[in-house]
């Protein structure tokens, strides 16, 4: 019970913490699985300032809604974000 309260506490950290812009593409994945990319992506031309929802081996995942509303969710690589602050 402790630990998953500790896990709680420093996932809310993160979270709260980290923010991401995208470097050039970055596309959504289905799983934390390169092979599972789909065609959806963010550019840097949508200037985004990406909140993680997880983080987690190298993967980030994040629920995104463009200015036409329309809301995508996903894994993407975290290589392919710059932390901002």
């Amino acid at each position: 019970m402790l630990r998953k309260l500790r896990w709680r506490i420093l996932k809310k950290i993160l979270t709260e913490v980290s923010r991401y812009k995208v470097r050039d593409i970055a596309y959504f994945l289905n799983e934390r699985d390169e092979c599972t990319k789909r065609k959806a992506f963010i550019n840097h031309w949508n200037n985004a300032v990406l909140k993680p929802m997880e983080e987690s081996d190298g993967f980030v995942y994040i629920i995104y809604t463009n200015d036409a509303g329309q809301t995508s969710k996903g894994w993407m690589l975290k290589r392919e974000l710059i932390q901002v602050k």
